[in-house]
């Protein structure tokens, strides 16, 4: 319904069995990422962080250009590292 009612902002993946939730992960992320979308990411489909969380982790992302990645957690922890990002290829 969600992609239906914005479907230029809005897309999904459908994967032809069950591979687990980090694999369906990793292939939408890498999905997102071949696009070159702007924003990347996913949510748990019971919805533990409402999806009007969106507009604050784009807000905190456009804030901080300098942070790559923000994520919503039912639990606090404050991570503060450095991320080594480096360039990858995904073969399916």
């Amino acid at each position: 319904e969600l992609q239906l009612a914005s479907p230029d902002n809005i897309d999904y993946l459908v994967l032809p069995r069950n591979y687990g939730k980090a694999e369906a992960v990793r292939r939408g992320i890498t999905m997102g990422l071949k696009k070159a979308e702007m924003y990347v990411g996913y949510w748990d489909a019971d919805l533990a962080t409402p999806l009007e969380e969106i507009l604050r982790f784009v807000e905190v992302l456009a804030d901080k250009p300098s942070m790559k990645m923000v994520y919503g957690a039912r639990w606090q922890r404050i991570v503060n590292q450095r991320l080594k990002l480096t360039p990858f290829s995904v073969q399916f």
